[in-house]
């Protein structure tokens, strides 16, 4: 994510607010509580390994292994994070609008479960 917007966010975030980090394996954003990407967890922070940053959003990982969803995006089986998405995640929506427009074959990520 570009910095300062990393920065901007962490400043909107309520302590209570629930994050979705959505394709962050490279370089997770550390204040979400879940992330959704097709790499796994052991092996996040890919960056790291030609000098730029393992991680942002803070110091603390906030997700967990349990945590983290190991899916395509692009995949046909239903969303699992698709209600959450209009009910818990809110603070989100303009950052995801961002991000889905790199996104190959995007309509299965918003198909009702």
């Amino acid at each position: 994510m570009y910095e300062p917007n990393v920065q901007e966010l962490l400043r909107r975030l309520k302590p209570a607010d629930l994050v979705l980090d959505v394709g962050g394996w490279a370089c997770p954003f550390n204040r979400a509580q879940w992330v959704l990407d097709a790499q796994p967890y052991e092996t996040r922070g890919f960056y790291a390994t030609f000098g730029g940053a393992a991680s942002q959003g803070g110091e603390k990982e906030w997700f967990s292994k349990a945590t983290w969803v190991v899916r395509d995006i692009c995949d046909k089986a239903p969303n699992p994070f698709l209600l959450a998405l209009d009910e818990k995640f809110e603070c989100a929506r303009e950052y995801l609008s961002r991000m889905v427009r790199g996104v190959r074959r995007r309509i299965p990520f918003f198909r009702d479960p």
